[in-house]
């Protein structure tokens, strides 16, 4: 937690200036009493993770904890990349058609791993969930395309109010570290749980920076990561509840539009800026 707040001090004094962040006209009118805020400061959780895979790889010869962290680095550098568009070219960022496709890459190749070490056992027997490998191939990389996109899109669709995705994030990382049990990413969780502190000191309401894409893309898919590598797989739903409904309530908002041709349900969305609003 030291650390963190060190890191997130330096990028704050040293790089904020260079990634204010201006509000985008479709959100809240009270946002923009703000003014820019620095955003990509979740840069910091995307070089943690680098570092997490490095250190497990060659030290640990853990290739699916190492695998995980990597995806949440590559995924946190995609959301840098997205968070220097929105400060350089606009709010709208990198298009749907450059980072979904990288999604979707990323996420196989994930999914790949995590499967080719259940077969050949070459993890800890924690790993070995006999269910997983009784799935068709196709299905099991559907359904896990499907929770991976769902965290990430989750995750990042909570990150629109002052503290609200590190908040929402430590209990996720709190159950994994309970429900899981002897979890071979034990250690790399607790670090990340100290990130999130030290980050929260300075995104609290009134923030002073934001994580940006570079930080939600990051977390969504480490939390991603690290229940399909586990028999918990399917209850990350449950456990990160508030990310679907958030996934929801655009949803519901948009299917909801387009029957009642022009009606809304929700003042706005995310559902977080509808209580906001309202």
């Amino acid at each position: 937690m030291v650390v963190g707040w060190v890191l997130f001090f330096a990028y704050l004094k040293f790089v904020g200036g260079k990634m204010d962040q201006a509000f985008r006209d479709a959100g809240p009118v009270s946002h923009k009493q703000k003014g820019s805020v620095p955003t990509g400061a979740g840069i910091v959780f995307a070089l943690t993770a680098a570092g997490v895979a490095i250190w497990t790889w060659f030290t640990q010869s853990d290739v699916t904890t190492a695998a995980i962290f990597a995806a949440g680095a590559l995924m946190g550098l995609l959301g840098f990349i997205d968070d220097r568009a929105k400060v350089t070219g606009g709010s709208a960022g990198l298009k749907a058609r450059f980072k979904f496709p990288a999604m979707l890459i990323l996420g196989g190749l994930l999914l790949l791993v995590i499967r080719e070490q259940l077969l050949h056992g070459h993890e800890s027997s924690y790993y070995m969930v006999n269910w997983l490998l009784q799935l068709p191939v196709p299905v099991y990389f559907l359904l896990g395309l499907f929770v991976w996109l769902g965290a990430i899109n989750g995750s990042n669709f909570t990150d629109g109010l002052d503290g609200l995705l590190g908040s929402t994030s430590m209990p996720i990382l709190l159950i994994i570290l309970l429900l899981f049990g002897e979890v071979p990413y034990g250690l790399p969780v607790a670090l990340f749980l100290g990130l999130i502190l030290a980050f929260l000191f300075f995104n609290w309401k009134p923030a002073r920076i934001y994580m940006g894409d570079s930080g939600s893309l990051c977390i969504g898919a480490l939390v991603a990561g690290m229940f399909l590598s586990s028999i918990w797989w399917l209850f990350l739903g449950l456990c990160a509840f508030i990310w679907v409904m958030e996934v929801l309530s655009v949803m519901i908002q948009v299917v909801y539009f387009r029957i009642t041709k022009g009606q809304r349900l929700f003042l706005m969305t995310p559902i977080h800026h509808h209580f906001e609003l309202a």
